[in-house]
């Protein structure tokens, strides 16, 4: 159990007074400072944690502040901790990948992060492109997603298609010329 002396006088009237204003026992008080520093039970109550929300919250490596952002967004500490695993750090850019990747698991973030697409991009890419290594070689060639998409249905190879955009011509014109035999 945490030592009372070891933590900041303005921070033991802080506490005394969040126990007060709740109308914890001792025994709930006692609770507390046998899984957190009395310096922690601050911020998880100010939070707006319960003791077993702050613990649950704090088994998965979360600080108050993280919790709160988390719950707020309305994550629960497994989900959350779920997304911090693929390195997704804010409940924000955990939304834009639910975007990209629907409802499968977070994990499939890594075949988006390994091609090097942020949440950002990958949303973009994959409003035209739902894998990743198809989004990966277009982007290579193409700034555009849109662009990109409209070559890709007349053409395989992207590196060609940049090629005959870069000749001016339009997807339609350089399919109708390869067509013909005349590239």
């Amino acid at each position: 159990m945490p030592v009372i002396k070891e933590i900041h006088t303005d921070d033991l009237i802080e506490l005394a007074d969040i126990f007060y204003r709740r109308e914890l026992t001792i025994a709930e008080f006692e609770k507390w400072l046998k899984d957190f520093h009395p310096a922690d039970i601050v911020k998880w109550v100010n939070a707006g944690f319960s003791y077993e929300e702050a613990k649950e919250w704090a088994d998965y490596d979360f600080e108050p502040e993280q919790a709160e952002e988390w719950a707020r967004e309305g994550f629960d500490p497994f989900s959350a901790s779920e997304w911090r695993s693929e390195d997704v750090e804010t409940p924000e850019e955990a939304r834009i990948w639910e975007k990209v990747i629907g409802t499968a698991e977070p994990k499939f973030v890594r075949d988006w992060t390994r091609k090097g697409f942020t949440a950002e991009e990958a949303l973009k890419w994959s409003k035209y492109f739902t894998d990743p290594d198809d989004a990966s070689a277009w982007s290579r060639y193409f700034d555009n997603p849109e662009e990109a998409d409209e070559w890709s249905r007349y053409f395989d190879d992207p590196y060609e298609a940049r090629e005959l955009a870069d000749r001016g011509l339009s997807p339609e014109e350089a399919f109708e010329l390869r067509e013909r035999g005349e590239l």
